[in-house]
């Protein structure tokens, strides 16, 4: 079985990755759906998972690869 090398420095220059939120979703999600045309959900939450960020929130970003980046 493969696994995915989970690393917490940049691959190319070495230094430490930093964590930026996604200025997409909170949290990972982006909204709600429940599949009715017009909600009638009673307290909605959130359950569309964010397609840029894949649900993580967030991404590790290299400081020199990500310059204009907001950590």
């Amino acid at each position: 079985m493969l696994t995915a090398k989970k690393t917490t420095c940049c691959e190319k220059h070495g230094t430490e990755l930093i964590w930026a939120d996604c200025g997409n979703c909170v949290e990972g999600f982006t909204g709600h759906e429940c599949g009715e045309d017009c909600c009638c959900c009673l307290d909605p939450e959130d359950n569309v998972t964010c397609d840029i960020c894949d649900g993580a929130g967030g991404f590790f970003l290299c400081p020199i690869c990500s310059p204009n980046a907001e950590f």
